[in-house]
C-alpha cells in the first residue's frame, strides 16, 4: 500500500526521512526463505537499515601439528596443492578441527660426486686398524682402536695348608696403547686354625712383590669366599698400575696370609680370575 505518513527524525544532529507504517519480517522458521525489500525513497534522500547486528564471537577453529604430507617426486606431473581439510565439524562449545593436506615437489637431484682415497698413504693398512690424527703433526695415520681384550688364565693351582701362593697367572701380551690391568675373581679359603687371615691379592708383573692392582679382603679364622675387588690402593700415583704400550706382563692371583700363624687351603673348584685390557684415553 501506499506510504503517506513520511516524517522528518533528528538522529545524532542529522535530519532523516522516516517512515512508521511499515513492518519488516524475517522467518525465523525457514531461513531458506526468500526475501525481497524495495524502498523508494525521494530524490536525493537518506535511507537507513540497522537490521543486522553483530553477534558474540564462536569458538576459534583448530589447526592440526600434523601435517598429512605428500613429498611429489622432481618429475611427478602432479602439481603442487595445500587445502585445508575438515577432520571434525564446529559443536555449540568447540570450534571446528582442520588438517593441513600439503603436496610439495622434491628438488632436482645433483650430480654424483667423486672421491679418491689412497689408503697407503697414511702408513699400512692392517686389520684392527683406524685412521686417527696424528698426534706430531697434520693428517691422519692408522692406529688401533682402543679397546681390550679380556685375558683369563690356562690353568688354576690350589694351596693346600700352605701361608702363601699363587692361584693363577694370566699372561697378557704386548697392547698397542698404554693401559690399565682390570682385574676380577674369587676364591673359597679355609683356614686349618682359627688364627689365620688371608687377603686375595692380583699383582702387576712380579709374583711376590708386584704392585697390588686387586684385593679382597680376609676375616680371621673363617672359611670364606673372598671376592676381589679391582683397582690400585687409594692415593696410588698415575704410574703405579700403567703398563706402557708394547710391554708383555704378566698378573698374578695370590693367596697371602695377613696375620696369625695357621696355615689355609683353596680349592681350584671355587676360584675364578679374569683380567680386562683397560686402553688409556
Amino acid at each position: 500500500m501506499p506510504v503517506t505518513d513520511w516524517n522528518v527524525s533528528t538522529i545524532g544532529g542529522k535530519r532523516y526521512l522516516t517512515v512508521s507504517v511499515a513492518q519488516f519480517r524475517i522467518c525465523l522458521d525457514d531461513p531458506d526463505q526468500g526475501l525481497f525489500i524495495a524502498v523508494a525513497l525521494p530524490l536525493g534522500g537518506i535511507g537507513s537499515f540497522p537490521a543486522l547486528v553483530k553477534g558474540d564471537s564462536g569458538p576459534a577453529p583448530t589447526i592440526m601439528d600434523d601435517v598429512d604430507f605428500t613429498a611429489l617426486e622432481n618429475d611427478d606431473p602432479t602439481a603442487d596443492f595445500a587445502q585445508l581439510n575438515l577432520i571434525t565439524p564446529a559443536t555449540a562449545i568447540a570450534g571446528p578441527v582442520y588438517q593441513l593436506v600439503l603436496g610439495l615437489h622434491k628438488g632436482p637431484a645433483g650430480d654424483d660426486g667423486t672421491a679418491t682415497l689412497d689408503l697407503d698413504a697414511y702408513g699400512s693398512p692392517l686389520p684392527g686398524k683406524i685412521l686417527v690424527v696424528n698426534d706430531t703433526s697434520d693428517g691422519f695415520v692408522y692406529g688401533s682402536q682402543k679397546v681390550g681384550d679380556r685375558y683369563i688364565p690356562m690353568s688354576l693351582t690350589a694351596v693346600s695348608d700352605g701361608s702363601s701362593g699363587t692361584l693363577a697367572i694370566v699372561p697378557i701380551p704386548g697392547q698397542d696403547n698404554d693401559w690399565r690391568p682390570g682385574c676380577s675373581g674369587q676364591s673359597i679359603v679355609t683356614p686349618n686354625g682359627s688364627n689365620c687371615r688371608v687377603d686375595l691379592i692380583a699383582r702387576l708383573d712380579d709374583e711376590t712383590s708386584g704392585h697390588d692392582v686387586g684385593r679382597g679382603f680376609g676375616i680371621s679364622g673363617a672359611t670364606e669366599r673372598i671376592p676381589l675387588a679391582d683397582g690400585p690402593p687409594a692415593g696410588s700415583a698415575d704410574s703405579y698400575d700403567k703398563v706402557s704400550a708394547g710391554d708383555d706382563v704378566n698378573i698374578y692371583l695370590r693367596a697371602e696370609r695377613q696375620g696369625g700363624s695357621d696355615t689355609f687351603s683353596t680349592n681350584t673348584s671355587s676360584t675364578r680370575f679374569s683380567v680386562k685390557v683397560n686402553p688409556i684415553p
